[in-house]
């Protein structure tokens, strides 16, 4: 039975003990760093999906668009598939 579609919903229910979640770590990292869930199938495969922009081509990339760009590349570096 699945309650919900969203990632947040479903660690609400597995913090609260009410079943077990398939979630990108960016979710439950900070729960399980608390102690509030625990890996219970460490065999399943944790796959890295990538982070990406998709903005209209132009030769002009607007300033707040290229900030964010910058943010997110900053961000991200060095932090491995499973930030």
């Amino acid at each position: 039975m699945q309650i919900g579609h969203d990632g947040q919903s479903l660690l609400w229910v597995t913090v609260s003990g009410l079943g077990i979640a398939y979630l990108h770590s960016f979710l439950y990292s900070d729960a399980l760093k608390q102690g509030q869930v625990i890996y219970v199938m460490p065999h399943l495969p944790r796959e890295s999906q990538g982070i990406y922009l998709v903005y209209p081509p132009s030769r002009f990339t607007l300033p707040k668009v290229r900030t964010f760009i910058d943010f997110l590349a900053k961000a991200f570096v060095n932090k491995g598939p499973y930030f």
